[in-house]
């Protein structure tokens, strides 16, 4: 080892150090003064070049001050990603765009109207399904003037004037989804919710709906999509 190398000892090297860390330091600095007065920056200007300082000669294990050649890299390195973070910090990251899924929407719709669900069975008094409807949120769904048309009739509006024959009348201005009753005993209902078309079909004396509720009969229904 020479006199001069003797004389310079490791903590030249550790000075040395210390002013690469400071210079570092001053530049994040500037950085941070810049982006606030010019506005955060491109991703353009983003995509630094790294430059360095022309190679020394160093010793085979440890650099100049005193360090292993390996960790002065290793510092210089975090150094300049620190000051490039610098930069980014003033940048705000919008979250990701979550687009809707129309498909997975239909298919989610069709299997809630698949079907009414265990509690609603052929044969029930049609009074007791039917207070299930309404609980599940299905809403009566037919047209009055259709229901006394084909129900009391043509005279339908001077037969319903009349108390003594105004039963049916009655019936269709309470029970709205009925879209008719037919001689030979039978019913049909429509419903409307959940995206979706009930038709009912029962049978019996529509007018005890109204007295004891012990008929019609639910025979049937259909669901279908709106």
């Amino acid at each position: 080892m020479s006199n001069a190398e003797r004389a310079r000892g490791p903590s030249d090297g550790r000075i040395e150090w210390a002013r690469d860390v400071a210079l570092l330091r001053d530049l994040a600095i500037g950085n941070e003064r810049t982006r606030r007065e010019l506005g955060p920056p491109l991703p353009s200007d983003l995509q630094a070049q790294t430059t360095r300082r022309p190679a020394r000669v160093r010793s085979n294990s440890t650099s100049d001050h005193g360090l292993p050649e390996s960790d002065t890299m290793k510092l210089r390195e975090v150094a300049a990603i620190a000051v490039m973070m610098t930069g980014l910090s003033g940048c705000e990251v919008s979250p990701p765009v979550v687009q809707p899924q129309p498909a997975a929407a239909a298919s989610k719709r069709a299997e809630k109207i698949e079907s009414l669900g265990p509690q609603y069975k052929q044969g029930m008094v049609y009074g007791s399904f039917r207070k299930l409807l309404v609980a599940d949120g299905w809403k009566p769904d037919a047209n009055l003037d259709e229901c006394l048309l084909l129900t009391v009739g043509d005279d339908y509006k001077k037969t319903c004037e009349t108390p003594a024959t105004s039963e049916a009348c009655n019936i269709c201005k309470e029970f709205r989804e009925i879209e008719a009753c037919t001689n030979e005993g039978y019913c049909y209902m429509t419903f409307s919710g959940h995206g979706a078309k009930l038709d009912i079909k029962a049978y019996g004396d529509i007018l005890r709906l109204s007295k004891d509720g012990s008929e019609p009969i639910v025979q049937e229904w259909k669901l279908t999509a709106k």
